[in-house]
């Protein structure tokens, strides 16, 4: 798929590059997105507005952006009146909560209005493809001499969370137990500057759909999905594994291309061809089998493996706490999780929307979410499609994402350079 010819000024390239690595960032990265939060995302934010003063369009906010916030804000405004004690008890953290809530898609809201859907998949591709270069570096060195890796590291607190990690990297966790003593527990795994690898898997993915579907406006499409593909794989996500296998269902063609070169293969004698279609089928299953006999996948399902403990109980503690209000959800403030006898929200994002804000609201999210990423990919035929939308479901249920500009920007990405509508 190509963007039109028109040529972007450099100015506006550079905007885009700031605004889109602001993003990133704000999206809790250990650094940036959860030690430094609330000045990171007010920095974002003062950003965005300046950005907006300084445009050509002033301060002038698209209609679709506004209608679809005016939802969720009338959304919000009707969940909370189920919750008027609530607020009341905790008046100032639940309002804190609603607000952050607001300012991450007011964020969003706003990027889409300054940025085209070209400057996006651009800036972003490459900038998720430094940090994946940045990431491969300190995981192989951390694997080869761990020490050394380490010695430079600083150990950040927040709150009940420690983690050892530089600005640009994240090496894994640290507690401290009752007993004074001092817990690290290293990843092993590339979790590049986020909370954790099942989190960063996300993050590339979002790149290499993107890399994968306007792969011809990239002069070096091969060593970017090279990297895209090194680096989801040192995540050792089982999630990343799933995603990796559907996506070369769906995108095996858009796989070809952008390693041998849509035109390439064309110029190219049928024998030639035909080579190159078998070695893609059998690089995906060698990938695949590389994926399976790792027993990432299949120890998940063993019935003994704690990781499938957590997920079945989180999945079981989160319906029981949907089911206690399914319409208005427990609310942000610190009585719902008692009443609904439950100790803490599920994991996952849809979940999680489900439990706090009730399943209408779940529903609305889902739906402009999905929209939202058909319309950035725009994927061509059914298989596509379907292959897409799985892939953010399992994206969207492995992590807790709604607070993440990133996917506040997806949310609204319908918007993304002023080329399609929709009714929100």
């Amino acid at each position: 798929m190509k963007f039109g010819k028109r040529k972007l000024v450099d100015n506006t390239m550079l905007r885009a590059f700031v605004l889109t690595a602001l993003i990133i960032m704000s999206s809790k990265t250990v650094f940036f997105g959860i030690m430094h939060m609330h000045q990171t995302m007010l920095a974002t934010l003062v950003v965005l507005i300046l950005a907006m003063i300084m445009s050509s369009n002033g301060l002038r906010i698209k209609r679709k952006p506004v209608e679809i916030m005016g939802i969720f804000v009338g959304l919000l405004i009707v969940v909370s009146a189920f919750y008027i004690s609530d607020i009341v008890h905790s008046f100032n953290s639940y309002v804190g909560a609603i607000l952050l809530f607001i300012e991450v898609f007011v964020i969003g809201m706003l990027y889409v209005n300054l940025t085209s859907k070209k400057a996006f998949v651009q800036t972003y591709v490459h900038l998720m493809f430094i940090i994946a270069c940045i990431s491969l570096f300190y995981f192989f060195w951390s694997m080869t001499d761990r020490s050394a890796a380490l010695s430079g590291s600083n150990v950040y607190v927040n709150g009940s969370s420690s983690y050892m990690a530089l600005p640009w990297y994240t090496f894994g966790w640290q507690t401290t137990m009752s007993n004074g003593y001092v817990y690290s527990y290293l990843f092993g795994r590339n979790a590049g500057p986020f909370w954790e690898p099942g989190a960063f898997q996300g993050f590339l993915f979002v790149g290499m759909f993107l890399l994968l579907q306007y792969r011809e406006t990239f002069k070096h499409k091969t060593i970017l999905l090279i990297v895209y593909l090194l680096t989801i794989l040192t995540t050792q996500s089982t999630t990343a594994y799933l995603i990796l296998l559907i996506s070369l269902l769906g995108f095996g063609s858009d796989y070809v291309d952008c390693l041998f070169g849509k035109t390439g293969l064309k110029n190219r004698s049928k024998q030639v061809q035909y080579i190159t279609y078998i070695g893609t089928i059998v690089f995906a299953i060698v990938i695949g089998y590389i994926i399976l006999m790792s027993g990432n996948i299949s120890n998940k399902f063993a019935a003994d493996n704690g990781s499938l403990m957590d997920r079945t109980t989180d999945i079981r503690t989160a319906l029981s706490v949907i089911l206690y209000n399914p319409f208005a959800g427990i609310g942000l403030g610190s009585t719902g999780l008692s009443v609904a006898n439950a100790q803490t929200v599920s994991a996952t994002t849809l979940l999680a929307i489900a439990e706090y804000f009730g399943i209408p609201f779940m529903i609305y999210y889902a739906y402009r979410i999905f929209k939202g990423c058909l319309a950035l990919y725009q994927p061509e035929g059914t298989m596509k499609k379907i292959a897409l939308i799985i892939s953010f479901f399992f994206i969207l249920m492995s992590e807790t994402l709604y607070l993440l500009p990133l996917y506040a920007v997806i949310l609204f990405a319908t918007e993304l350079g002023g080329g399609n509508t929709s009714t929100p």
